[in-house]
């Protein structure tokens, strides 16, 4: 009933979570920053998105209830008016001088706790100077965040990459426990 997307939302947000309690500051909610495409279906242009911020759930921690709400909340966002109008917006903002541009941008990166962007790669087999390329492995930007998440298809896999703050996320490898928990909890309602 929902997208990769929500799934990929859904097990991000319930690995942060995991990881808050784990780190004894259990929360709710969480502020994510993700883009969002604005390219209709019949459009033959590259990246065409803008940007945005959600709220998302920790809380339930079933699973499935939690999708539910994510599934929502994503629905939500794609559907404000002020997501079309983005584009007009960008247009403006190319008039601001560079120095302003940077300001804004990274105060707004301390607005929210982490972000996330879901990119779809070659649906087929890449080569590289006749070798065929085996994997990908994404790597998004934290601009300013304590941490990126990053899903990045290629023919019939996804792969994630994380790139965190260790101001921010002092216990990777219990980041990735949860992680692995959050996503498998998931898998384990596909079976």
């Amino acid at each position: 009933g929902g997208s990769v997307n929500d799934v990929f939302v859904t097990g991000v947000a319930g690995a942060i979570g995991l990881y808050h309690e784990r780190m004894g500051v259990p929360c709710d909610e969480l502020r994510m920053a993700m883009p969002i495409n604005t390219r209709s279906g019949d459009e033959d242009r590259a990246n065409s998105f803008t940007p945005s911020r959600v709220i998302v759930p920790v809380q339930p921690k079933d699973p499935a209830e939690r999708f539910k709400v994510v599934r929502e909340r994503l629905a939500q966002t794609r559907g404000e008016p002020a997501v079309a109008a983005a584009g007009s917006l960008a247009g403006i903002l190319t008039l601001l001088p560079t120095s302003m541009l940077v300001g804004v941008t990274r105060g707004q990166g301390r607005t929210i706790d982490f972000a996330t962007s879901n990119l779809r790669g070659s649906p087929v087999d890449l080569y590289l100077a006749g070798s065929r390329i085996d994997a990908n492995f994404p790597m998004g930007p934290r601009a300013g965040c304590g941490l990126n998440v990053t899903l990045l298809s290629y023919g019939d896999s996804l792969d994630m990459g994380l790139n965190l703050d260790p101001a921010a996320v002092s216990d990777p490898a219990t980041l990735l426990d949860c992680f692995d928990e959050s996503f498998g909890a998931l898998l384990d309602l596909g079976r």
